[in-house]
């Protein structure tokens, strides 16, 4: 890391590398504040967490995500239209790797999270049915891993509140494999695509009984997760159920289609040779097998 070689003021390496960002100065004061409080509590929350890396290390990688994985920062104010993404998605910053963009609230705490994000991660898994679901469940828990400096830490102990719904399935199951591995073994995880570094075959090899565990709790979370949105699903039709007049208009075409269909077939039974005549073309585009057999059963 040649940027660290001839000083340790991380603030003073952050500014430089500011300097050349076309962030705002609202951003750039909030990344500022940011490191500042990572770095002066870092040793406290070193004791409390008792697994974690070196402060240098972890503000050296701050560092050189921001200067090399980030081009732009935007922040939005609760209540904005930018927000609603946020709340949408119960996330402190979405961000887009491939522009190299972020989008957050204008808050440490949830710059650090965008900042945490953007990382590239790779988590290669070769064979396990969960693959992608426990992809996910590694990039979550190390966002969070990361956050928990500011968001959850407030000097001295541990802060159960948010400012977001946090997955605490995925957090718990990272710092899991936090103690099982160590966190550096994850953080060369996350950027290797050696099989060496293959978590799931690690599990199966040393740890079998966690590995069945793990499976059955991925395997409940996706159910809940689908019940969930099953549900979530069921009450926007109910809200919207309950403003009959806001359905019908949303629904205008289709219950006119319906409609136009009801009319048609209420004409053709109303009209002795029009069934005739319906039967015999719909029984001509029927196998002989699934012919209907006669125009009353055809009328019902």
């Amino acid at each position: 890391m040649g940027l660290f070689s001839k000083t340790t003021d991380y603030n003073l390496i952050l500014e430089k590398i500011l300097d050349s960002k076309r962030f705002s100065a609202n951003v750039k004061s909030l990344l500022l504040n940011m490191l500042y409080k990572i770095e002066t509590s870092y040793s406290d929350y070193s004791a409390v967490k008792r697994i974690s890396k070196s402060k240098d290390k972890t503000l050296e990688e701050i560092i050189i995500i921001i200067s090399e994985y980030l081009e732009s920062i935007k922040i939005c104010e609760p209540g904005s239209e930018d927000s609603k993404l946020l709340k949408r998605h119960k996330v402190l910053g979405v961000t887009n790797e491939l522009e190299k963009t972020a989008l957050a609230y204008p808050t440490e705490s949830a710059l650090l999270y965008s900042i945490a994000d953007i990382e590239p991660k790779y988590y290669y898994i070769e064979n396990y049915i969960f693959k992608k679901e426990f992809q996910d469940i590694l990039v979550t828990g190390n966002n969070l891993n990361i956050l928990e400096m500011l968001e959850d830490f407030n000097g001295w102990s541990w802060n159960p509140k948010s400012a977001i719904d946090k997955d605490y399935i995925s957090n718990l199951i990272y710092q899991n494999l936090i103690m099982l591995f160590g966190q550096d073994f994850l953080d060369t995880c996350k950027k290797s695509q050696s099989t060496d570094y293959d978590i799931i075959k690690v599990l199966r090899k040393n740890c079998r009984a966690y590995y069945n565990s793990l499976t059955e709790v991925i395997f409940i979370k996706n159910r809940n997760k689908r019940l969930e949105n099953r549900i979530e699903k069921e009450i926007t039709k109910l809200k919207e159920f309950q403003n009959s007049e806001k359905f019908l208009i949303k629904n205008k075409k289709k219950i006119d289609s319906v409609q136009k269909s009801i009319d048609k077939i209420n004409s053709i039974l109303d009209n002795e040779l029009s069934l005739k005549k319906s039967y015999v073309i719909k029984n001509s585009k029927l196998k002989e097998e699934n012919r209907i057999k006669d125009i009353n059963t055809y009328s019902k």
